[in-house]
Parts: structure tokens; C-alpha cells; sequence
């Protein structure tokens, strides 16, 4: 079931039941040089504005044209059933809690059918089974370094960008992080969740910012087909509704790990961009360490036996190895790590 963070939307007029503008202030943009009003927009002031309403605008065009609302609402704005999300279930709540704003009355029904999503954060939240950062160091080691770019994430968490090329219209980017670090220092929605509920929770949130974007991942306009299969043959002169996002059958954060995190064996994952003369001569080492007990004096006597001459460059090479693969271990990387992937995996198909 698809579940949204933060949306931007747009209303129609229709849609709006009440309206008094004494709650905004008022910005009007008049063309310099023929003196004509262009528009004039409503901004909801500060003090009106609730939880998880973090922008609300009316928008009045020129002569002739009808209003619109454009508003940016987050999950906040669910209080109690914060965690749960913006979905098809909640969606109901979030209009009747955006209805809580004095200044403004929407008709639930006609939001829900006309509504226009212009943006929208994808999110779900994962609880795992062990410590939130093991995942995130299993996905830091067998990250798909070929095609997405990976930075640090505030939060502790990770941030996945596919590398394309300049000026591309799709972005495909991810960001995986622990939740609870972040609620924690959240005081406003601390007054309505457990913090504890949080604990074991990592987040996935996918970000899409324009029409192109959304009409691709959710499938929107043509037949559902599968995430692995998206096509990208679409009308891009049409806008996306919110109703028909939240109706969607595609899972953009599956389709994107499954992306991230390929779905094969350890030592392929590993040596992905390897030769195989250079496996072969890394593994190799590898296993003359293990066979050595990672011991630098039985290494250093096992190399003097085969090589004559300065083994200097050598013993450099084999001190370094030795201290990569036990930082990896201390990472946790190998079986445990595959575990938790396929964990995560197996949590992502059915969120």
C-alpha cells in the first residue's frame, strides 16, 4: 500500500466549502508595466496554521480565472496515527484534521476526487528485527557504487542518488535513515506518539517532484504493471491526482533497494566491478591471512618461504588487506549482512 510523508497538493475551487480571508495575508502581483493585477495570493498566517500544515495558500488568478488552494501537509498532521501515514486508509483523517484551520472548509469528497499532487515523499517505516545501524552498515558495503552516488544522512542514515546525466528530468534518489533518532527531538509530536514505538523502526523515503517522475512510479495513465518493469512511455501533458497515487499497486522504495542492493550472492555483491584474475588473486590472499591466523609474523615467515628477494611491497599489501577484512568483520559483512538485506527485502514487498 503506497504511504506518503509530505505532499504538496492543489485544490480546486470546488473544493472549497468556506473562506475568510481576514486569516491571510494577502500578496498581489500587479505587471509593471501595464498596471494589470496578475494574481493575487493568500498566505495563511503562522498563528492559524496546524501540525503538519506547513504551508496553505490560496491562489486567486487573473480576470475570469478561478481560485485554487495549494497546500503542503505532512504526516504530522495524523497526530496519533502519525506512524501509520498518508494512505488510502488515513487520507480521510488528514482532510478532516486540515479542516481543524478556522480560515478555511473543504468538501471532503470533492478534495479527495479533484485534488492535484504536485510532490510527495513515498515513505515507509520498517521495523527490524536488530540494531537499526547494522542495517544501514550493510547497506553502506554492498551499495550499487556503480550507479548511485551515497552520502551521509543527518539522521544517521544513508542517502542513495542515481548518477545521471546533467540536466535528466528523473532523479531517482532514496534515503534510509533510523527514525527514532529523529521523533525524539520532534517536542511538538512527542505530545501524541511513544517515541518508543519508533525504537526499531528504519525509515525508507523516496522523493518526486514533478509529474514525469510520479506518472512513472505509481504507474498512473496506463496499465499497472510491475515495479521491475516500469515503462517509461507515458503522457507527461497530464497532472497526477492524489487519489490515483494513493490507489496505486507500485512499491517505488522495493523497486528502488532492489536497485540499491542487487539480488544475488556475497561474493558476487563484492566483486561486482572485479576482474576475475583480480578475484582470484584477492581471494587468494585472503585466504593465505585466514590460513595465518591474521597473524603478521606467520604471514611475513609463510612469504619469506615462497619469494626471494625484498618482500617488502609484500608484506605492505597483505598488513592492509588483513586490516580491511577486519574492519569489515567488525562491521558485520559477509552472512549477517546478506541476512539483514534479505530481511529488509522481504519487509519492503509486503509494507
Amino acid at each position: 500500500m503506497i504511504q506518503l510523508d509530505t505532499i504538496k497538493v492543489c485544490v480546486p475551487e470546488c473544493s472549497v466549502e468556506y473562506f475568510d480571508e481576514s486569516y491571510f495575508n494577502i500578496n498581489p502581483f500587479i505587471d509593471g508595466k501595464t498596471g494589470e493585477l496578475k494574481r493575487r495570493t493568500y498566505h495563511l498566517k503562522d498563528e492559524y496554521r496546524l501540525m503538519g500544515v506547513t504551508k496553505l495558500d490560496v491562489i486567486q488568478g487573473g480576470k475570469g480565472e478561478e481560485k485554487k488552494v495549494v497546500c503542503e501537509i505532512s504526516a504530522k498532521i495524523l497526530r496519533e496515527e502519525y506512524f501509520d501515514l498518508i494512505n488510502k486508509n488515513t487520507i480521510e483523517k488528514v482532510i478532516e484534521e486540515l479542516n481543524e484551520v478556522p480560515a478555511i472548509k473543504f468538501n471532503k469528497h470533492l478534495l479527495l476526487d479533484k485534488a492535484t499532487l504536485y510532490r510527495c515523499d513515498c515513505t515507509n517505516n520498517i521495523i527490524v528485527e536488530s540494531e537499526t545501524q547494522d542495517y544501514i552498515d550493510a547497506l553502506n558495503i554492498y551499495r550499487n557504487t556503480r550507479k548511485f552516488r551515497v552520502e551521509r544522512y543527518p539522521n544517521g542514515g544513508l542517502v542513495f542518488t542515481k548518477k545521471v546525466t546533467k540536466g535528466s528530468r528523473f532523479r531517482e534518489r532514496i534515503t534510509v535513515y533510523p527514525k527514532y533518532n529523529e521523533v525524539i527531538r520532534d517536542k511538538e509530536l512527542l505530545k501524541y506518539i511513544n517515541p518508543d514505538d519508533f525504537k526499531h523502526v528504519l525509515r525508507f523515503e523516496s522523493n518526486f517532484t514533478t509529474f514525469i517522475m510520479m506518472r512513472k512510479v505509481f504507474s498512473i495513465g496506463k496499465t499497472q504493471n510491475k515495479s521491475s518493469q516500469l515503462s517509461s512511455n507515458f503522457d507527461t501533458s497530464h497532472m497526477v491526482k492524489l487519489i490515483d497515487v494513493l490507489e496505486s499497486k507500485e512499491n517505488p522504495n522495493l523497486y528502488l533497494f532492489n536497485k540499491i542492493v542487487k539480488e544475488y550472492p556475497a561474493m558476487m555483491k563484492e566483486h561486482d566491478e572485479m576482474k576475475l584474475h583480480e578475484i582470484e588473486k584477492l581471494e587468494g590472499r585472503k585466504n593465505i591471512i585466514e590460513k595465518c591466523n591474521y597473524d603478521p609474523v606467520i604471514i611475513k615467515t609463510f612469504i619469506n618461504s615462497k619469494v626471494k628477494g625484498n618482500i617488502s611491497g609484500y608484506l605492505r599489501d597483505y598488513k592492509a588487506l588483513m586490516l580491511e577484512v577486519l574492519k569489515e568483520q567488525e562491521e558485520g559483512k559477509g552472512i549477517e549482512s546478506d541476512g539483514l538485506l534479505d530481511e529488509l527485502r522481504e519487509k519492503l514487498k509486503t509494507a
